[in-house]
């Protein structure tokens, strides 16, 4: 129980990191460097390696994850959370069917 509330802290962590991106990239796009386009990858690729084993953990909070995932769908910058957005879409569409 603790880890599955960690992990879910964790996740809450990168997507507000995350969100923080999406909202200066769509009000500053030319604001954003390659340091901080790097650091976002980065990002994703540590939120795609956190979901694809804790799913259940991630998915607790079903409605703020699908609006992240609207919201990276709408972005410039949904490249690097492509890979991301498909495995956290695929497990909440099974989540929400169980």
């Amino acid at each position: 129980m603790e880890y599955d509330a960690a992990m879910s802290n964790i996740f809450q962590l990168l997507m507000n990191i995350a969100q923080e991106f999406l909202v200066r990239s769509k009000m500053q796009p030319n604001a954003i460097d390659d340091n901080e386009y790097e650091f976002a990858m980065c990002i994703c690729e540590t939120m795609v390696a956190l979901g694809s084993s804790n799913m259940q953990c991630i998915l607790a909070d079903v409605a703020r994850t699908l609006h992240f995932l609207q919201q990276v769908r709408s972005s410039k910058y949904a490249s690097p959370y492509i890979s991301y957005t498909r495995l956290m879409l695929n497990a909440a569409v099974q989540h929400l069917l169980l």
